[in-house]
């Protein structure tokens, strides 16, 4: 906390030109000598730098006063809870998620948490910029923000959830992942990532034999390192989800037949067909699973990671109970079909889970319960869900008051006219000497109930009726069938390959449609398409996608046997090495979800780049600072925007502190990412003072190295989606390169 004051002590309060530049300075110094500063600070420092010289979302630029107050809205809570971060790049979606709540939680009323829940969304935009981190979801722009923690999501709007996913019309075998998804997150407790990230080989089982009690192991792998060390556990399929389980086993059986070899056991457990070693993304199988939760609940800040808080809290609430469903409520317990919900609900699950009965206390249920959940110990798990030994305390006190009620009380209460119609009513209701409270009620809850006072929200509870309209039936589209880009590679190879050996172009087209399973007539758009894009060429009458010299023998190569992946007359070569080819088909899917979400900003993007991209460099030679921002944008959606540099050729005599300050302010480039080079004019002159631009992306420290993967796998997954969405000239994207 005192670097926090230091930095926010550099904010001058004289007003003008003369305190901005002088906040401004502070803020440099600060980041230049805060090498042992935690990452968050840092973040923090920056975006304070980046609110004064670009604004928020209103506002082009910030006075300091105003940058000052934002930063005390979310600074010190935010570093509070962050301060064993390291590493903010190795953070997921849940675990910024969850730092966030914290800090929000942390509000006194409604209208400050709403206030830092809109900062901490603008914080946030600005570490995906920055820092290429995975959005997250912050509601703005309310006039409440509810607390952490507090969401739980019953059995019955669970049943509710699964039918709406099965009921949609989304593929099957998205059906099956989302559902299983949804399973393992309210059975089990795992987290987004944790879920996203299991193997077939994590599902332990003995096929067709019950009696073996299976495991579900949650443990670090290629595409998943774990929260922490407590993160890696094992939890009894047999005891937390026996109804479930079936399903679970059946779905790893039919991942073991996708594949004829071993590797199968390697690969990730939710994927697409083909694609075990490529995760899947949120609008594949978190998204759909969010919006049928906010549909069965009318809850709209419901996530995922509420079935998580949902787990801990009626597991938590089984292992203190004496009787078996003794604290949760009846509403917790079944469906709206009235079946019971819950699993186990007549046993001893702490007897099952071997430890003492639950007649029996003991302390190690909380050490079961922190273990299953992931946590390093009880204690983290009580500072999240103490709450509920208030709930627990409720119910006990609910039984242990029921006082006895004497004869002039129970005259009084039932208006009895003779002490003698007291004993006829008491007889026919068959009570005791002793008449408790509970007694009493019992026999007379019927006829009371004109004297109990109105719920003032009676009339906000509702009996839960099904959409008309399936949500997630509007979530489906085409982008959900793609196939990978490299299968789409194949099916153009295949068809020249037909084609050098004689086979008319409609029957190449036709027999591989049927080996993919791809409809003809999209392949077909896709021949055409490919035929486009590598016919381009530069102002210089240079191949924009095409290697030179594999220009004349493109169908003699596309037939060879001996040649891996090599260029085609429709496509281009795909990156060569296993993790590029990778990370190509993951941006491949991200850059059709960009389009899906947002296709007019998609569309100027890819024409763009499509205009400007070259095969033989990694360097995009852009016009301006509008097309420079445009290929940025379409960086953003891969998380490669902390990868991108500018490198401007300037004149020898140029102001080299002018023309960055230029750049960095007119694309959002950070001035350390911005290389200044001598014109390679003969002249030595640019056509302005702030020189000539070139975009690189690259995660090499120096910009100039000669290998660049990271631009391959950009490269095919763009020239991929523009062949996939048609657009392969100017005509199909209206307006999309008026600036050049």
């Amino acid at each position: 906390m005192q670097q926090l004051r230091k930095l926010q002590s550099g904010f001058t309060t004289s007003t003008g030109q003369t305190g901005r530049e002088a906040s401004l300075q502070h803020i440099e110094r600060f980041l230049t000598e805060s090498d042992k500063n935690s990452p968050l600070l840092k973040l923090l420092a920056g975006w304070a730098k980046s609110l004064m010289q670009h604004g928020g979302r209103v506002k082009s630029r910030l006075a300091v006063s105003s940058v000052a107050t934002y930063l005390s809205n979310i600074a010190r809570p935010l570093l509070a809870h962050g301060y064993e971060i390291d590493d903010v790049q190795a953070l997921d979606a849940g675990e910024w998620q969850a730092l966030y709540e914290r800090v929000i939680s942390d509000a006194k009323n409604p209208g400050s948490r709403a206030r830092v829940q809109n900062r901490l969304r603008q914080f946030h935009d600005y570490v995906i910029d920055t820092q290429a981190a995975p959005d997250v979801e912050l509601e703005v722009g309310k006039g409440t923000a509810s607390l952490a923690d507090t969401n739980i999501i019953t059995p019955a709007e669970y049943r509710r959830a699964l039918a709406i996913i099965e009921s949609s019309r989304q593929p099957k075998r998205f059906r099956t992942m989302q559902s299983l998804a949804l399973m393992l997150g309210y059975r089990m407790g795992l987290r987004r990532s944790e879920c996203a990230s299991l193997l077939v080989r994590d599902v332990a089982y003995v096929l067709d034999h019950d009696e073996v009690p299976g495991e579900l192991l949650i443990r670090a792998n290629q595409f998943h390192k774990g929260k922490t060390y407590s993160a890696k556990r094992r939890l009894p399929l047999w005891l937390l989800m026996p109804d479930e389980k079936r399903q679970l086993i059946d779905w790893c059986q039919r991942r073991r037949g996708e594949s004829t070899t071993q590797a199968a056991e390697k690969h990730l457990l939710f994927c697409r067909s083909g694609g075990g070693t490529l995760p899947l993304g949120d609008k594949e199988i978190f998204r759909p699973i969010q919006t049928a939760l906010k549909t069965v609940s009318g809850d709209a800040t419901l996530r995922y990671h509420h079935l998580r808080h949902s787990f801990v809290t009626f597991t938590l609430l089984r292992l203190l109970e004496r009787t078996p469903g003794e604290l949760l409520p009846d509403a917790w317990q079944h469906d709206d079909e009235g079946h019971i919900a819950m699993p186990n609900l007549d046993a001893d699950i702490s007897a099952q889970a071997g430890l003492v009965p639950h007649t029996s206390p003991s302390r190690k249920r909380l050490w079961q319960l922190a273990l299953w959940a992931g946590h390093a110990s009880p204690d983290e798990t009580l500072d999240t869900y103490s709450h509920l030994v208030d709930w627990t305390l409720g119910h006990t006190l609910r039984q242990r008051i029921d006082p006895l009620v004497t004869i002039d009380m129970q005259m009084e209460l039932l208006n009895a006219s003779s002490k003698t119609s007291l004993s006829s009513w008491r007889s026919r209701h068959k009570l005791r000497r002793e008449t408790h409270a509970s007694d009493l009620l019992e026999p007379t809850q019927g006829d009371w109930k004109h004297y109990c006072a109105a719920m003032p929200q009676e009339d906000a509870w509702q009996l839960y009726r099904p959409p008309a309209d399936n949500p997630l039936d509007t979530l489906t589209d085409a982008a959900f069938e793609w196939p990978e880009a490299i299968t789409i590679y194949q099916g153009l190879r295949l068809i020249e390959q037909q084609e050098y050996r004689g086979i008319d172009p409609n029957t190449a087209i036709e027999q591989t449609a049927r080996r993919f399973v791809v409809a003809p007539d999209q392949l077909a758009a896709w021949v055409d398409n490919g035929e486009r894009l590598m016919q381009q060429k530069t102002r210089r009458d240079k191949q924009r996608f095409s290697r030179r010299e594999q220009q004349d023998r493109r169908d003699e190569l596309a037939a060879a046997q001996y040649l891996y992946m090599p260029e085609l007359y429709r496509c281009m070569a795909p990156p060569i090495k296993p993790r590029v080819l990778k990370e190509a088909g993951q941006f491949f899917h991200q850059l059709l979800d960009w389009h899906h979400d947002k296709p007019d900003e998609a569309k100027e993007s890819l024409a763009i780049f499509r205009r400007h991209m070259q095969r033989s460099t990694g360097h995009i030679t852009l016009p301006d600072a509008h097309a420079i921002r445009c290929i940025r944008r379409m960086l953003r959606p891969l998380r490669c925007m902390i990868h991108t540099w500018l490198v401007v050729e300037v004149e020898e005599a140029a102001k080299k502190k002018a023309v960055k300050s230029y750049w960095a302010q007119e694309t959002d480039i950070p001035q350390r990412r911005i290389e200044l080079v001598p014109a390679a004019s003969k002249s030595g002159k640019t056509r302005h003072w702030y020189g000539n631009a070139d975009l690189k992306i690259t995660r090499e420290a120096s910009y100039s190295s000669t290998q660049q993967p990271l631009w391959e796998a950009v490269r095919f997954s763009a020239f991929m989606a523009l062949l996939v969405l048609g657009l392969t000239s100017s005509d199909e994207v209206h307006g999309a390169e008026a600036e050049t």
